[in-house]
């Protein structure tokens, strides 16, 4: 630690010492690591650790978005729809309960208008109408427009399809909430 991360890390420096926990990453393409002892250095990036919000899985039900089931890791899932979630088992239409779930990743899944088809707390990419990926990149879900615009003379930014990329930064399953 030297004078000059100690003065442009002021703020978490003091936070630390008040008991906050603290992440750091040496770039922002990078994932947040939490830091027992931080050394404030000055080419670092530090925060105070987000409180996680836990994903709400039941809206899975309603959209009927293609899922990933799984009892252990998600190697080798099994597909299918959500069925019901309880507590910490979540049922395909298959039958069969699980212990996690989650949309179904790096697929592209079509969509036809409505609302949202996942809940708060996931990235994205769409496809748009023209046939082309949006310029936008792998953001959260809540930050399209997903109805469909059926009388509009262009029709250049409706959503005809989209891939789940992962969580939002601050966001986990209900599996990992502590």
């Amino acid at each position: 630690m030297d004078r000059e991360g100690i003065a442009k890390h002021w703020d978490l420096v003091k936070a630390f010492k008040d008991g906050a926990d603290i992440q750091f990453r040496l770039n922002s393409s990078e994932p947040w690591v939490s830091s027992c002892v931080p050394i404030f250095a000055y080419e670092a990036e530090y925060r105070i650790k987000p409180e996680m919000k836990v994903v709400d899985l039941s809206v899975l039900i309603k959209s009927g978005v293609d899922c990933e089931f799984s009892s252990q890791s998600f190697k080798e899932p099994a597909i299918g729809l959500l069925r019901w979630a309880n507590n910490s088992k979540y049922m395909s239409t298959k039958g069969v309960s699980f212990s996690k779930v989650r949309p179904r990743m790096n697929h592209l899944h079509a969509w036809a208008g409505g609302s949202c088809p996942l809940p708060e707390g996931f990235t994205v990419e769409v496809m748009l109408a023209t046939g082309k990926w949006s310029e936008m990149g792998s953001v959260s879900a809540t930050r399209f427009e997903w109805g469909h615009c059926i009388y509009t003379q262009s029709r250049s930014s409706e959503i005809i399809g989209f891939r789940v990329r992962g969580l939002v930064d601050g966001y986990c399953y209900p599996w990992e909430e502590k």
